[in-house]
């Protein structure tokens, strides 16, 4: 668990627990479901990151793209926008 507001523990999510681990070992499956299930908008961007980084370690760019994309549009001043960035820029180059 970590410390959520004012204090109180909050139980991690799953993709709390993934992002730190790397592309869910379960794959691609794995990581929708974790879009699926995400319970707000924060859940949403991590599932969209992970799927993102998974696409990228399995070679398929196209379908990183727009989960990438997504994290841009929707991220704000988030780690997870700055780490899309990133990896778009990784990307092009």
């Amino acid at each position: 668990t970590n410390s959520g507001p004012w204090g109180r523990r909050r139980k991690r999510t799953g993709w709390e627990v993934q992002r730190r681990l790397g592309p869910p070992a379960g794959g691609e499956g794995e990581a929708l479901e974790l879009v699926e299930a995400a319970r707000d908008e924060l859940d949403r961007l991590g599932g969209h990151m992970l799927l993102g980084r998974y696409y990228l370690a399995v070679g398929e760019r196209g379908k990183a793209l727009p989960h990438l994309e997504y994290v841009l549009e929707h991220g704000g001043e988030h780690h997870f926008r700055r780490d899309a960035k990133a990896l778009k820029g990784e990307m092009e180059a």
